[in-house]
């Protein structure tokens, strides 16, 4: 069955108190019900309150366009949802199509109970929503919740709008890449991707209304941030990974040796030998360069302004924009009310892009057991203003804490450099030499 085809007669676009049950039939995308617009006399947009439970399957319902070829709002529900309120944004009166039900699962039919709560005038607080941050903050998650409740077109998820970040981005790619380095750059939510979507928000700025812009951006402890954002690209620099558990120990460990030369690296300015390098080094970085570049130069607003304290969210604006700034370690438990606090209704989404959950998921958990903080984790990570300000107890006492880690640590590889040096010269310093 083709997609269009209703299994059940269309009802009107209209509040029903009795719950409707539809069954879409086999194959993904296929119709199951739709419902027309009644007449109606309202200006600007509507919000349709649905109540609906997947009983099998994945469901899609949402409103599509006059000439019935996309969506304008559209919300997917599994049985793992269970019950769900949600509001459907619905185009503007001369171009409101149907109310539609159909098939998201490619796995044969779907079934879903619902039912038409309200229909009442929509007043979105927001004109564009840009989930706008240095990534590894929960964006993923984010951009879910927001899509259950804003059309797709508002929304935005993106991690630099400046030419000058793509640039850095780029210019570490050389003649040296590989399989995996490729895809870094030209894959699915790789570099060039990351342009073209930054540049679709810069143009939708450019007519946006002034204030009408929210902006959502999240701060995470930057020790676990770095180790993240490394984590996500870890087949670029460590293709040779198995990923099998009986190996995840010691594979953790070789991850975690090679994180640390080029966390040093980084710490003494030393270039790069290689794109994968490169990369790496770029991911070896803590949240408030982002801020104090990128966000600082397109926002205009200075992040260390925002008082956090044990809030998990604060709110605060200028003439151009309405932000949104959250903790990501208090995330889970904030996120409705910090999007109530926008305007927008909240849904019970799964978290999304989560590293435990990944192929890479015992290497991390066990390269996380392994991980000490040391001189060069303070110098790179710790000792600077976004510590101190957002997680003060983790920031260095002082610049001499920091200093005085690197002397330890330098006496501890010359101890080690002094010990194998002596070994060798007692197994072979004096020793005949063949022949003699």
């Amino acid at each position: 069955m083709s997609e269009g085809e209703i299994t059940q007669a269309p009802l009107g676009f209209a509040t029903h108190d009795y719950p409707i049950v539809v069954e879409a039939g086999p194959g993904q995308w296929n119709y199951g019900w739709a419902a027309e617009p009644l007449a109606a006399t309202f200006d600007g947009r509507l919000w349709v309150e649905i109540e609906a439970q997947v009983k099998r399957g994945i469901v899609g319902i949402g409103v599509l366009d006059r000439n019935g070829k996309s969506f304008f709002h559209e919300v997917w529900l599994s049985v793992a949802d269970g019950k769900q309120s949600f509001k459907l944004v619905t185009p503007e009166r001369h171009d409101l199509g149907l109310l539609i039900v159909r098939n998201y699962s490619d796995q044969g039919s779907s079934e879903v109970e619902f039912q038409i709560c309200s229909i009442e005038p929509a007043q979105l607080a927001h004109e564009l929503y840009l989930i706008y941050q240095p990534g590894k903050v929960a964006s993923q998650t984010i951009e879910a919740q927001l899509l259950r409740v804003v059309p797709a077109s508002f929304v935005e998820r993106l991690h630099f709008l400046s030419n000058d970040a793509f640039d850095h981005a780029m210019s570490v790619r050389t003649t040296e890449t590989g399989p995996h380095t490729d895809e870094y750059f030209e894959g699915s939510g790789g570099v060039s991707e990351q342009e073209a979507t930054a540049k679709r928000a810069r143009a939708k700025l450019e007519t946006a209304t002034p204030s009408k812009t929210l902006i959502i951006t999240g701060i995470r402890d930057p020790v676990s941030y770095s180790i993240a954002a490394f984590f996500q690209n870890l087949s670029v620099y460590c293709p040779w990974l198995t990923y099998e558990s009986e190996v995840a120990v010691a594979e953790a460990g070789a991850v975690l040796n090679y994180y640390k030369k080029r966390l040093r690296e980084v710490a003494w300015r030393q270039k790069p030998r290689t794109a994968a390098d490169a990369v790496a080094q770029q991911k070896l970085s803590h949240p408030g360069e982002w801020f104090e570049g990128e966000f600082r130069l397109f926002v205009g607003i200075d992040i260390y302004a925002a008082r956090l304290s044990d809030a998990p969210f604060v709110r605060f604006k200028n003439n151009e924009f309405d932000v949104l700034l959250y903790r990501y370690e208090q995330l889970r438990g904030s996120l409705p009310s910090m999007l109530q606090t926008g305007g927008l209704q909240a849904l019970a989404v799964p978290p999304a892009n989560v590293g435990a959950e990944k192929q890479s998921g015992a290497i991390y958990e066990e390269f996380k057991r392994q991980f000490k903080v040391t001189g060069d984790v303070r110098k790179v990570l710790l000792n600077n203003a976004y510590t101190r300000h957002f997680y003060p107890d983790l920031a260095p006492v002082s610049t001499w804490q920091a200093v005085g880690d690197w002397v330890i640590d330098a006496g501890r590889r010359l101890h080690a450099l002094g010990v194998a040096v002596s070994e060798y010269a007692f197994k072979n310093i004096g020793r005949p030499r063949d022949g003699a």
